[in-house]
C-alpha cells in the first residue's frame, strides 16, 4: 500500500524541496539519549575518501567522538556507502535544541574534516506533518 497518507519523510521532502536525491548508507547502531522533546534540526555531515581504508579509520573516530557532544544532540548515526571507487562516510545527528557551543552548519572537529577529500554539512529544520 506504500504511503496512503502521503506523510512519509520522502513524500514530504519531495513536496517541499525542488530537488531530492535519495542516498542509501550502511548505518551503525545509533547513539540515543533519553528525551521526550522532538528534534528541531537534523544535521548531515558527509565526507568522501579515495584512499583505501581511510573510511574505516574515520568511522572509528566519529564513533569515539560522538558521545562527547553535549546533550543538545538527541540521536546520532555513523554510516558509509560506496560511490564508484570512493567511499562516503556520514555523521547524521538529530538535535532537540540548537547547541550553544558551535554552529550546526560547520565542522565540529576541523582535524577530522581535513582528512576528507571532500566534506559538506547540511542542516535541516524539522517541519510538522499532520
Amino acid at each position: 500500500m506504500g504511503d496512503a497518507n502521503q506523510t512519509s519523510p520522502l513524500v514530504v521532502a519531495r513536496r517541499l524541496l525542488h530537488e531530492v536525491e535519495v542516498a542509501h548508507f550502511e548505518v551503525d547502531e545509533s547513539i540515543r539519549r533519553q528525551s521526550d522533546e522532538q528534534p528541531v534540526a537534523l544535521r548531515i555531515a558527509t565526507g568522501r575518501f579515495s584512499k583505501p581504508g581511510a573510511d574505516a579509520e574515520m568511522q572509528d573516530l566519529l564513533r569515539e567522538r560522538a558521545p562527547l557532544i553535549g546533550d543538545a544532540m538527541a540521536e546520532a548515526w555513523v554510516g558509509r556507502r560506496l560511490t564508484g571507487r570512493e567511499v562516503e562516510v556520514t555523521f547524521v545527528s538529530a538535535w532537540r535544541r540548537l547547541p550553544e557551543d558551535h554552529a550546526l552548519d560547520e565542522a565540529f572537529w576541523p582535524d577530522i574534516a581535513l582528512r576528507y577529500d571532500q566534506f559538506a554539512v547540511e542542516v535541516y529544520s524539522t517541519v510538522g506533518v499532520e
